[in-house]
């Protein structure tokens, strides 16, 4: 933790679609009332693809500005995140590269934690099925795998770029038996808001 940075304690939560990251988060026992929440991906399914009145970069910056604004009066924040986003043009980051920037630029987090949700591909594959009927998504191993090579890819990026700005570290979470996929998710976040809270006293 670096005390010349001033704001919260940052989760990002990501994990390739099917691994069970908001099985685990909609479990989640936060450890305060002030923990607070945010999921980008109903901004980009509303503006980009029901109304289509809005950019992806637009979005973006709608994403960048909730984070900031979240982290002013939150000892700890935590966000769903992909950090590979499937586009007709491959795949893309969650935020661009001057957009993640942005954020962390503006919020200051005392620590950013990158998370990975992680199952084998075989097991991603299997809750892809069992959820098909109502989610849409690529219902092949190799795509899964292909998935999951582009979320580390993206997320090493993103620590890359983060290591320059604030604290960063890695954090990974095995989701196979939800009982320990919830131990961990609980130690990582009851951990990330003790240090939230001692850094804004």
């Amino acid at each position: 933790m670096d005390l010349t940075h001033t704001g919260p304690v940052v989760i990002l939560f990501g994990g390739v679609h099917g691994v069970g990251k908001s099985t685990l988060l909609s479990g989640a026992e936060y450890p305060g009332d002030d923990v607070a929440f945010f999921d980008p991906g109903p901004l980009f399914i509303e503006h980009l693809y029901r109304r289509r009145d809005k950019s992806s970069s637009e979005i973006e910056r709608m994403v960048s500005d909730e984070l900031i604004a979240l982290g002013r009066g939150h000892p700890l924040v935590v966000s769903n995140w992909h950090w590979a986003v499937w586009t007709r043009n491959g795949y893309v980051p969650q935020l661009a590269a001057e957009e993640f920037l942005r954020f962390l630029t503006r919020s200051r987090p005392c620590c950013l934690y990158l998370v990975e949700v992680t199952a084998p591909a075989e097991l991603v594959l299997a809750r892809r099925l069992r959820d098909a009927p109502i989610r849409k998504r690529k219902l092949d191993l190799a795509c899964v795998r292909e998935e999951a090579a582009m979320s580390d890819a993206f997320r090493y990026r993103c620590f890359t770029a983060a290591a320059e700005v604030c604290p960063a570290q890695f954090v990974d979470i095995i989701n196979v038996e939800l009982a320990e996929g919830r131990r961990k998710t609980r130690t990582l976040f009851n951990a990330a808001y003790e240090i939230g809270r001692h850094h804004r006293q």
